[in-house]
């Protein structure tokens, strides 16, 4: 297990040094979907969806990298404009290699809210041999701590197999899942007000090998959150060729230049 502060800061270190293990022998030249960001909250009979799209991002052309920031977006339903739920930030860091980051947190309104939220589907040039690696946490806040649900607060995953957190691959759709994680996350009779959990797949740094050829990717969370409670997310999904076929992608380029 490990914490979302300690994921965070991997993140964040993982961003300064622009993905170079990977990034010195690129594979991959992004192609996103339209929509860059999306989250929908629901509530009763309140549904709203706020995205992002893809030509409104940030693109860095010296790592082949898109990323988006918010913060401070009220959520409302579609039609009647009534405000659901807030989204108090988000970020979100796609690069082509390809790897698949997002970091956000959410806060339900006066009743249970489902949130579902979901990155662009990444698209690049088809990988054999390819492995696998994800990470995820969250946390939840009691925010109300004195109020009617004091001490209390509850996260549900929504997800597949009853899980808040899913990463996919060869996304059709659907895609198929590469791994999905953290079904629930629970605060009772806690004056602190606030829990976490998190997990690394497969754990220790190294990769899963995926059967077969990959070329594109997408991370997605969906879980119900208690009333006026608060829920945060950092997770990251990468993928990459295994040892062998790198250094024949490498040997490929070296030969190319001696040419």
């Amino acid at each position: 297990m490990i914490t979302v502060n300690s994921m965070g800061a991997r993140f964040a270190s993982a961003l300064a040094v622009g993905a170079v293990a990977i990034g010195s022998a690129s594979v991959a030249s992004a192609n996103l979907s339209d929509v860059f960001f999306s989250i929908q909250a629901s509530s009763g009979a309140l549904s709203g969806t706020f995205e992002v799209m893809t030509d409104d991002v940030i693109y860095n052309p010296s790592n082949d990298s898109y990323m988006w920031f918010g913060s401070g977006i009220s959520i409302n339903d579609d039609s009647s404009g009534d405000p659901i739920a807030t989204l108090i930030n988000a970020f979100v860091f796609i690069q082509a290699d390809p790897q698949v980051n997002m970091t956000f947190n959410v806060q339900a309104g006066g009743a249970p809210t489902a949130f579902s939220v979901s990155t662009a589907v990444l698209n690049f040039p088809t990988i054999s041999n390819a492995e696998g690696q994800a990470s995820v946490g969250f946390s939840l806040t009691d925010s109300d701590p004195f109020g009617a649900g004091d001490g209390e607060a509850l996260l549900s995953g929504d997800g597949p197999g009853g899980n808040a957190y899913w990463a996919e691959y060869n996304i059709v759709p659907p895609g198929t899942v590469f791994t999905q994680q953290i079904p629930s996350l629970m605060i009772s009779g806690d004056p602190s007000g606030s829990t976490s959990t998190g997990v690394d797949v497969p754990g220790g740094g190294l990769y899963l090998p995926i059967a077969g050829s990959v070329s594109s990717m997408q991370a997605h969370t969906a879980f119900t959150l208690s009333a006026n409670d608060q829920a945060s997310s950092t997770s990251q999904f990468t993928i990459i060729p295994e040892p062998a076929s790198l250094l024949l992608v490498l040997m490929g380029v070296a030969s190319l230049r001696r040419r």
